[in-house]
């Protein structure tokens, strides 16, 4: 049988990417829509406003019906202090607006003048961040869409293995010994962490925005937690696994191109995790699973791998949220 080139093998893994992301991108496109429409209110923010008035109506409804029409206000409410002649208005507005000022001495008030202004933006609430990231109908769309992922990358491995190719698919069993490489990865990926620290350091870059999904995780309450543990420590590993190293890896390791297909599979899993800031750890990562896939001559102590790393950062996630 003739060796193909590395060219070939390349545009035969980029197509089979290109299928996998195709078949879960349209799953996860109502997760998307979801938090688009929920993260309208995202501009909103509470307001509490003091006023101090010389005269002051008997009641506040004339008040109650100008602030009904006002389409720019959520629910409004005004309580008048015990002993004063104030107001204390609590509502919702655009947060690039400044306080409510109705037309005083047309609702009966005199002499108005603000005494206290105060505003709660969405950035000092962690649930206001990205509202419906923590609701089981985004999750449940982001195991469908990792799922979706996984299943054409096992159909595409499944279908290379029937055509000939000798390539380690879920039921080739690890070599004797596995647990000991395993264990050895595991020490790595601290050093890995410790390495994209520093440079982070040496390169002055500070925390930037939150990782999208540490964010959804951390906002992410009851259970629906049993979701992100399913997508995220399970189904994610063994999609990723299956794609990465089962069939890109496994695909340029079956016909000599060990070297090369172990940084091209490191490189696409660094890169389509649009995380520019932990490209190095990725990177790393990606090399680090290559080199137990390659020692242990099976998918499943790099999903164990996988999902170790995964569930360490979703804990992490998930203790941020409560602390």
């Amino acid at each position: 049988m003739e060796r193909p080139k590395r060219r070939t093998l390349l545009l035969r893994c980029l197509a089979d990417l290109g299928l996998c992301v195709l078949v879960g991108v349209p799953l996860f496109v109502p997760a998307v829509i979801v938090v688009i429409d929920q993260a309208k209110s995202i501009s909103w923010s509470e307001r509490q406003d003091r006023w101090r008035f010389e005269a002051m109506p008997p009641n506040d409804d004339a008040l109650a019906v100008w602030a009904a029409t006002r389409t720019e206000l959520r629910n409004f409410r005004a309580e008048r202090p015990n002993g004063s002649r104030g107001l204390l208005l609590r509502y919702e507005r655009d947060r690039v607006k400044g306080p409510a000022t109705p037309d005083w001495d047309a609702l009966g008030y005199r002499r108005a003048y603000l005494a206290e202004s105060r505003r709660k933006t969405p950035e000092g609430n962690r649930a206001h961040l990205v509202p419906g990231l923590g609701s089981w109908v985004f999750w449940s769309f982001v195991l469908a869409a990792t799922c979706g992922m996984g299943a054409a990358a096992f159909f595409l491995l499944r279908r290379t293995r029937r055509s000939g190719a000798p390539l380690i698919g879920l039921s080739s069993a690890p070599a004797r010994g596995w647990w000991k490489w395993l264990l050895l990865a595991c020490g790595a990926l601290p050093l890995l962490r410790l390495m994209q620290s520093a440079l982070l350091r040496v390169l002055n870059i500070g925390s930037g925005s939150a990782d999208p999904i540490a964010a959804a995780v951390s906002q992410t309450k009851g259970w629906p937690l049993c979701l992100v543990v399913a997508g995220v420590v399970l189904a994610s590993p063994i999609s990723e696994e299956l794609l990465f190293r089962g069939l890109l890896l496994g695909r340029f390791r079956v016909h000599g191109y060990l070297v090369s297909g172990t940084i091209l599979s490191a490189v696409l899993f660094t890169v389509l995790h649009l995380d520019p800031r932990h490209y190095l750890e990725l990177f790393g990562a990606g090399l680090l699973l290559a080199w137990l896939y390659h020692r242990t001559n099976s998918l499943w102590p790099p999903i164990a791998l996988h999902a170790l790393n995964n569930g360490w950062d979703t804990m992490q996630a998930i203790l941020s949220a409560t602390s």
